[in-house]
């Protein structure tokens, strides 16, 4: 919430968003919560993972060329465009969006992290 009342530019982004799904894209994520975060185009992933494949069989380039390369492909690969996952950022984002950057929430009491209660 403190980005939402000290940075009008990310505001009037979320803002031009109105009437829309946000959808976190994890797709190129591979930690277990990306999946409750995100959401992952899975046609796409296995596309980018094929690419990936065929980069590193050629022998031309580095780990780090090869994930520049990806990053620079990735707006052309087209998956199915539909997302699997809990796409909880996204839904976090359009609540905030919706309700003009309050976020209302109440933590369970039997909250722990790590062996501590969270209050």
């Amino acid at each position: 919430m403190q980005k939402y009342s000290q940075n009008p530019e990310w505001v009037r982004l979320l803002n031009a968003t109105r009437n829309k799904m946000i959808v976190e894209d994890s797709t190129m994520q591979t930690s277990q919560s990306s999946w409750f975060w995100g959401a992952k185009d899975t046609q796409k992933a296995k596309l980018v993972r094929a690419e990936r494949k065929r980069l590193r069989q050629q022998g031309l380039l580095n780990k780090a060329q090869i994930d520049r390369r990806i990053l620079e492909l990735y707006p052309t690969i087209q998956g199915n465009g539909y997302y699997e996952g809990f796409n909880t950022m996204g839904k976090l984002l359009t609540m905030l969006r919706d309700n003009n950057g309050v976020l209302e929430y109440r933590l369970p009491d039997d909250v722990v992290i790590l062996g501590n209660k969270i209050k």
